[in-house]
């Protein structure tokens, strides 16, 4: 067994196991937190046998096994169960989903579902002037209002053989796929290590209409599927196909705009005891060859789009993390945190476009100043 520390915002974790994969894996994203020595009085102490051969793999954390012998991947499955419980313990903080850079002791934070361009837009901004702060990751503490550092590696997307400077394509089912982690410490610069205010806020992709629909990739234990599955295939409108044939990993497609997030959270609740893991894919069509648009956001759009996104908790407990309040007193929170901070919507185009209009925004807008669509035009 191997022991690692690490010290993630208020929460330190212990992390020991018999699988260096794991160890690696966690490491690859979180080697900027890690330490000799914990300060914080919160703890998750993670246990993970993996490689014993004469016993069965379990992953423990603060005292709760859970068993993994007949899981597909148990390493994979560890890895983004530790992830679970560690958003769940920051209550003192709001996680959203979210790239964030700095500049001036301001932070700008890039919100977009996954393949809208954040991460690139983040490494093409370090290289004007900016900090970085995190490309996935934006934690608010809700006393102070402060948006703090969260370094993990970047996962930019590999460009496709034959692409120039610009990002090509669209985004589509494989959003999770051609992406390269790409060390803190390989930065120019270090990251951000000082806690600021929210100078400005852009919302990447193509408005509201932008999402059609969004898959949720299932894995199921033995003798889930024909239950899990005919439960969400009740759903008008819903589909849902086999991944691997060697275990039972299922993709449910899902409508975007037909009011399901409620039933499909029930769905889930109720058949918690057969789902080894799920993860949410949303789908959109955005095009990166054209030019970048911009858009004023109204502090309430903005505030629903964040919340939309929150990272806390996991999908089968409403009570953890954040989700112990209502989202009405939660969109309230974030509208508050938000007043003050300049709000844009902007439509993706060539990289290099986007990168000179959101350095354009951000020098026409600062504390001083009304945000207003004529400074960046």
């Amino acid at each position: 067994m191997k022991k690692r520390l690490y010290q993630i915002l208020d929460v330190g974790i212990t992390l020991e196991s018999d699988s260096v994969e794991l160890l690696d894996l966690f490491a690859t994203d979180y080697s900027w937190f890690e330490t000799q020595t914990i300060t914080s009085e919160k703890t998750l102490s993670v246990s993970a046998w993996l490689q014993d051969q004469h016993q069965q793999a379990f992953l423990i954390i603060n005292g709760e096994k859970c068993v993994l012998q007949d899981h597909p991947n148990p390493c994979k499955y560890a890895y983004h169960n530790i992830l679970e419980r560690l958003m769940g313990e920051f209550v003192d903080f709001l996680i959203f989903h979210a790239a964030v850079v700095a500049r001036d002791g301001e932070a700008l934070i890039i919100a977009g579902l996954p393949g809208s361009g954040k991460t690139t837009l983040v490494v093409e901004l370090l290289k004007n002037g900016f900090t970085y702060f995190s490309d996935d990751f934006c934690p608010i503490h809700e006393k102070t209002g402060l948006v703090h550092p969260f370094p993990r590696s970047l996962w930019p997307s590999l460009p496709p053989p034959s692409s120039s400077s610009c990002i090509h394509g669209k985004v589509g089912a494989s959003i999770k796929k051609n992406k390269a982690p790409l060390s803190v410490r390989t930065l120019d610069s270090p990251p951000g290590a000082s806690p600021c205010r929210a100078k400005m806020l852009i919302c990447l992709g193509a408005g509201n209409d932008s999402r059609t629909c969004y898959d949720l990739e299932i894995g199921l234990r033995a003798g889930g599927e024909k239950t899990v599955i005919r439960d969400f295939l009740e759903l008008p409108g819903v589909a849902a196909s086999l991944k691997h044939h060697q275990f039972s990993e299922w993709q449910v497609r899902i409508p975007e705009g037909r009011g399901f997030t409620k039933k499909v959270r029930e769905i889930l609740n109720k058949h918690a005891h057969y789902i080894w893991n799920v993860y949410r894919v949303d789908l959109m069509d955005l095009d990166f060859g054209g030019e970048p648009k911009v858009s004023p956001l109204r502090t309430h759009d903005a505030a629903f789009r964040l919340i939309r996104d929150i990272k806390h908790g996991s999908p089968f407990n409403s009570n953890s993390g954040c989700f112990n309040r209502s989202p009405g007193i939660l969109f309230t929170e974030i509208t508050q945190f938000l007043e003050g901070t300049a709000c844009f919507q902007l439509s993706p185009g060539r990289l290099k476009l986007m990168e000179e209009l959101v350095v354009k925004m951000w020098e026409a807008n600062n504390p001083s100043k009304t945000s207003s669509l004529e400074k960046v035009t």
